[in-house]
């Protein structure tokens, strides 16, 4: 029986997203799996204004559009949403952090939703494409649906699901030639789960403390030798729990060697999981790059985000990274809640001494239902907020006059440690390589476009 083509559409969020959006291609992966037609939609790989793709959707008559939306792009998403209502009557379904984090009130304000996942749904997607085939409403953990123009939440499952079980995510570019993903250098490259949830509990985080679930090493391994053999020559280790077990992440860079797979990685890890040997093994392996969240150079404000981290640890992951011949990739954030000018001046200090291959400034973003979000509110700090009607959330220190304030401070930073000749140098002459490579693929590709 032809069960029609389910959707699932990645909107442009601008710079916020490089690489394939795996908690929307774990969807499409168990949908397919369930022996129904998938089609994949990137609109900032297309470059797709909200007309189009719901032009292009509409063209597919699908039987659902699953949309991905990440806090900060909402606004944006509403307004798909909208095109997408307009052009087709096929339901809509949001998924991944946004509706995982906001009050199921505010999903009520998105006038072209019908429907939101606000939990990782794999394992019951088969039931929610049956029961829309069958014109029921669909009833699964984590759901949540419109009653009489209000959302209510179905409860998510109590337990970490069980991801060995999870089918691959779905990737077209591997099957019919599509084009890949690439770097920031113009390799191809992909995303790799090695696990989900964090053992940590940052109070700015809209995940919050949650079990952590691992892939078993063989199966992570099968994987990451298949988009090898693809042809991907840069492979981005999406979560960062692969150093939270120390002897599970040796195993698996000493299976990358023993297989042959050596090509260059990106990991993500807490400063407090990494030592010497451990990154030796990493660059063996090929990790060229680890990302750390540093957030601050102050002692008082890593202290209120919970971070578990000092500013000695950030100084020796740092250290340590340099040493082992990786780079630094660090993000740190402004507008915490013990925040001051010096404390800002102190991180910059900081930043300057560290010398990190790549430093990004960020403003807080209180997310709903996190306990700094509740802090704020408590001290009536909080301004903004996260519906499509409200400007975005922001806290107002009593030191800042506004938004733009703070944003032209993160400006500021960023304008010091990124945005200027020095660290273009810098993180120029780090990826020699690389950029011999882009630089040959652009001008082999402006030859043969004449």
């Amino acid at each position: 029986m032809d069960t029609g083509v389910y959707v699932f559409l990645q909107p442009d969020l601008g710079g916020l997203s490089v690489g394939p959006p795996l908690d929307l291609l774990y969807h499409a992966g168990a949908v397919r799996a369930s022996g129904r037609t998938v089609a994949y939609l990137d609109a900032r790989q297309g470059h797709l204004s909200a007309e189009d793709c719901a032009a292009r959707c509409a063209a597919l008559v699908p039987k659902a559009v699953f949309v991905r939306c990440v806090p900060g792009q909402h606004r944006q998403v509403d307004r798909l949403l909208r095109a997408l209502k307009s052009a087709s009557e096929s339901p809509t379904v949001l998924l991944g952090q946004y509706p995982a984090t906001v009050p199921a009130g505010i999903l009520s304000q998105m006038t072209g939703l019908d429907f939101a996942l606000t939990s990782d749904a794999e394992h019951h997607m088969a039931q929610f494409c049956a029961a829309l085939e069958a014109g029921e409403t669909p009833s699964v953990p984590g759901l949540a649906a419109q009653t009489s123009g209000q959302f209510g939440v179905a409860p998510p499952e109590s337990a970490s699901a069980d991801l060995d079980t999870l089918p691959l995510p779905y990737r077209p570019w591997l099957e019919n030639g599509t084009a890949h993903y690439r770097s920031t250098f113009g390799e191809p490259m992909d995303v790799l789960l090695t696990a989900r949830g964090c053992p940590c509990q940052c109070s700015f985080c809209g995940r919050g403390k949650a079990e952590v679930s691992f892939r078993s090493i063989g199966l992570v391994l099968e994987e990451y030798e298949l988009l090898v053999r693809a042809g991907l020559r840069f492979i981005s280790i999406a979560d960062g729990a692969l150093t939270q077990d120390r002897d599970r992440c040796c195993e698996f860079l000493e299976g990358v060697l023993s297989r042959g797979l050596k090509v260059r990685m990106l990991v993500r890890s807490t400063v407090d999981k990494v030592d010497r040997e451990l990154l030796r093994l990493m660059k063996r392996a090929g990790v060229v790059q680890i990302q750390y969240g540093m957030e601050s150079g102050s002692e008082e404000v890593l202290a209120s985000l919970a971070k578990p981290a000092s500013v000695e640890m950030n100084t020796e992951a740092c250290r340590l990274t340099q040493e082992a011949g990786i780079q630094t990739d660090t993000s740190w954030i402004v507008g915490s809640l013990p925040e001051t000018p010096d404390s800002v001046r102190t991180t910059a200090d900081l930043v300057e001494r560290l010398r990190p291959t790549s430093a990004t400034f960020f403003a807080l973003l209180p997310l709903p239902g996190t306990p700094l979000e509740a802090q704020a509110r408590e001290l009536g700090w909080l301004r903004g907020g996260w519906s499509v009607t409200d400007t975005p959330a922001w806290v107002q220190l009593p030191w800042l006059t506004d938004r733009d304030h703070l944003l032209e401070i993160v400006s500021g930073l960023n304008r010091r440690f990124k945005y200027n000749w020095k660290w273009a140098m810098r993180y120029g002459l780090a990826n020699w390589r690389r950029l011999r490579y882009s630089v040959v693929r652009t001008g082999l590709h402006r030859l043969r476009s004449g």
